[in-house]
């Protein structure tokens, strides 16, 4: 009995170890995003650092928040490093993680997580032409749309028009379609 209870105690710890590196890995992938969207505009403003505080401080833990902000940090530096010696270095990261992200996480997570994206970029007050191009191509990465972005930019709205941006159909939709 003693040797069973090791047993499952062992396979409680490989649980653990693992669902920690799938979250670290999680996190990670999420962080190479944000920051190819904070830096879309080439300025890393002080609301959309803040935004990501709250939000891993609300979904990971006060020692996400610590451990996001240098992860961050490091990678601003990175790509730097890798755009001096090939501008589409960094594109490449962007790429690959998107297919990671694509590969392992359900529709409804991807969309989530393009939902940070978008709350990334909207928390300086305005989005910019460089915000809206870099959030489509992360977008496409992760095997989402275009329109998906459009309709997460315009759910705030008040217009008639930006509401059909959200639903993603033409102004000129019959009512079946809409």
């Amino acid at each position: 009995a003693v040797g069973m209870q090791e047993d499952l105690q062992a396979d409680e710890a490989g649980r653990a170890r693992y669902e920690q590196g799938q979250r670290n890995s999680f996190l990670f992938s999420m962080l190479v995003m944000a920051s190819y969207v904070i830096r879309a505009d080439r300025k890393i403003m002080h609301s959309e650092m803040e935004y990501v505080r709250q939000f891993l401080r609300m979904n990971f833990g006060e020692e996400a928040v610590i451990q996001g902000e240098q992860i961050l940090l490091n990678l601003f530096e990175q790509r730097k490093q890798m755009e001096r010696q090939n501008p589409m270095a960094f594109k490449n990261t962007i790429h690959e993680c998107g297919a990671q992200i694509a590969a392992n996480l359900p529709y409804e997570q991807r969309l989530q997580l393009l939902d940070f994206l978008v709350n990334i970029a909207k928390s300086d007050g305005s989005v910019c032409s460089e915000e809206i191009a870099a959030l489509k191509e992360v977008a496409q990465c992760m095997e989402l749309s275009p329109k998906e972005v459009e309709s997460m930019l315009n759910l705030s709205g008040n217009s008639l028009e930006e509401a059909y941006k959200v639903l993603e159909i033409d102004p000129s939709a019959t009512n079946e379609e809409v």
